[in-house]
């Protein structure tokens, strides 16, 4: 897309030189050369105008932290600024060239042969007025500007759809569903419709404990009482834990996406220290033998197992091992596969959680074969609701963003949450603060250049940054409309619309500044019919014929992205720029004439008098 716009900068400015150069009369004795270069004189500041205003918005869009719209203004900034290189060097060469072969009346293509026609103009002739610019200016013109009622119903359906737009702007959803990278016709796509249709289950998601720093202190201790009250869901722990919160959390499944209670490792693990007798307990170990005071399996019924904690051992309170005994035999817990063999021992750790604990082991005196571990991470799993659209994912990464906010508010630690699908919709959460700076910068940086290159009026800025503020904020109203959702692509595709739109209403503008009409209607007239066909052809018709191509496109993603969007912002510029922009102009116009000398050395005076403006143009 930054390609394209680069190429559609270039036609646009070409299109305003050329024409500028067919509708030029010569004056007595003139050169071809000098006429190219007079002529570019007082189209060139335009040209610079809508060109910096694009480079510059281009260059603060690349400030972006979304890496698709950093990439784009980027290099769309740079195409544009060497776009404009060529078009001030290269082919102002070229279209000087073109003038001296036209004054010595040789043929376009066959520039050896001799046309049997004379380019010379006497004295008084004018060029023949293309039928675009007769429509304009002798239509078109006097429809739009020569009745007040008009003029008063074009701001007012213009502040109606502004109004309509930003009412829609809350309405717009975020996301891009995967299904529109593929083309109309792909097999995979009814494979899409089925999962969205018929699935019913949900992404697994992780809620990641860190109870180390990143300098390696411990911040929560798993085997003291009080670390594990702090992640533990079962009898005595506390009621703002890890595990309760997730569970709170998983009662409400609509709102937080959280379809069922996590599976808890250390719950699980108090379950399976649980002293019952010699026989019948989990955790055992060999008391005699070659495999003496090493892990006994609960499949193995030999009788020399022994329980790890005595059952009638007073040191076990609350049905908690103490420290010493949760870090001695964490790793059994950990091996140990659950069996329904023997006396059916299902809470053994190594089929759910070998995975899920991590830790740092050593060696301890009287540790009968087991290496004490010191627990640094861990994580609680639970499943997501059944996701089907867009939405519903950038919700679901949403509630588990808020879920650990809340916990980490309660536990000493550093909690996240983790699902697989996390790495694609964590851009979306700040997608409509990207959306409102990215924007908001744009158009800041329009209103600078247009203030600067309009010789410091504030007026003139002010409206051309106006005409833009509109177009972007009806292009929003138009994706609520075409359903097209806020991301990554329509977000560069809006910055792209404020450079679009910019040429639509600089042309205009700085005309409009530069005429010495007497009132603002008369300005606007004569601004809109010298420069209106311009825009007219050489930016709406250029681009809706370039963008035409793209509507034959197989990809879903750029007949909505690209063909529906590219259309919107070329339609709502050329409205903008030459319906509501010559009106607006006619009301809130800069009432006198800033611009400096002219080329034919006269000057002008500006009088009020009566609430007309005068410009009487004295010889220096």
């Amino acid at each position: 897309s930054s390609g394209i716009n680069a190429d559609y900068e270039g036609v646009d400015n070409i299109f305003i030189l050329v024409q500028a150069v067919q509708r030029d009369v010569p004056s007595p004795g003139e050169s071809g050369n000098n006429q190219i270069v007079r002529i570019f004189g007082e189209v060139a500041p335009s040209m610079l105008l809508s060109a910096s205003s694009e480079i510059i918005a281009f260059a603060c869009g690349s400030l972006s932290s979304q890496p698709a719209v950093h990439d784009f203004s980027l290099y769309a900034s740079v195409a544009v600024l060497l776009n404009f290189l060529l078009q001030v060097s290269v082919f102002l060469v070229l279209l000087s060239w073109d003038r001296q072969r036209e004054l010595a009346e040789r043929q376009d293509v066959f520039c050896c042969i001799k046309a049997s026609y004379d380019v010379q103009m006497s004295e008084g002739e004018t060029r023949p007025s293309s039928p675009l610019y007769l429509l304009v200016s002798k239509v078109w013109v006097p429809a739009l500007l020569n009745t007040t009622i008009v003029r008063f119903l074009v701001m007012s359906f213009f502040g109606l759809t502004f109004c309509l737009s930003i009412a829609a702007i809350p309405h717009l959803e975020i996301g891009l569903d995967q299904q529109l990278a593929l083309p109309k016709d792909s097999y995979v796509g009814p494979y899409f419709d089925y999962l969205s249709k018929y699935l019913e289950v949900g992404a697994p998601v992780y809620f990641v404990v860190e109870m180390e720093d990143e300098q390696g202190v411990t911040t929560l201790n798993a085997s003291a009482l009080d670390g594990q009250n702090q992640l533990c869901g079962v009898s005595g722990c506390n009621v703002d834990s890890v595990v309760s919160m997730i569970n709170i959390y998983a009662n409400y499944s609509s709102f937080s996406r959280l379809a069922q209670p996590p599976n808890s490792w250390i719950d699980d693990y108090f379950d399976w220290m649980e002293p019952i007798d010699d026989f019948y307990s989990c955790c055992r170990y060999y008391t005699g033998g070659e495999k003496k005071n090493q892990f006994c399996p609960s499949i193995d019924q030999d009788g020399s197992c022994t329980s790890c904690i005595d059952p009638n051992d007073e040191g076990y309170p609350h049905h908690r091992p103490n420290s010493q005994q949760f870090q001695k035999y964490l790793q059994w817990y950990l091996q140990d596969n659950p069996t329904t063999k023997g006396f059916a021992c299902t809470k053994g750790g190594h089929a759910a959680y070998g995975n899920a604990v991590k830790y740092t082991s050593w060696t301890s005196i009287n540790s009968r074969g087991a290496d004490s571990a010191n627990v640094s991470a861990a994580y609680f799993m639970t499943y997501h609701t059944t996701c089907r659209n867009s939405s519903d994912f950038i919700q679901a990464y949403r509630q588990a963003r808020n879920l650990t906010e809340l916990i980490k508010q309660n536990v000493k630690a550093n909690v996240y949450p983790y699902s697989i699908f996390y790495v694609y919709y964590e851009m979306y959460v700040t997608m409509v603060d990207q959306v409102a700076i990215n924007l908001s910068v744009c158009i800041a940086a329009v209103f600078v250049v247009s203030f600067v290159l309009m010789n410091f009026n504030f007026m003139s800025a002010v409206i051309t940054t106006t005409t833009v503020l509109m177009i972007t904020v009806n292009m929003l109203g138009m994706m609520y409309l075409l359903d097209i959702n806020i991301n990554p692509v329509s977000l560069v595709n809006l910055v792209m619309s404020v450079g679009i739109s910019v040429e639509f209403c600089s042309h205009i503008a700085r005309s409009f500044s530069q005429s010495r009409q007497l009132g603002r209607v008369d300005r606007a007239k004569e601004a809109l019919s010298k420069t209106g066909s311009s825009v007219l052809s050489g930016i709406f018709m250029t681009k809706l014929i370039g963008i035409s191509v793209l509507a034959f496109a197989k990809s879903q993603i750029f007949e909505i992205y690209y063909f529906k969007m590219y259309v919107c912002i070329v339609a709502l510029g050329m409205l903008h720029g030459l319906v509501f922009l010559p009106v607006f102009l006619t009301f809130f116009g800069p009432a006198r004439n800033t611009e400096p000398l002219s080329s034919s050395g006269f000057k002008a005076i500006d009088t009020e008098q009566n609430g007309a403006t005068e410009r009487d143009p004295l010889l220096k």
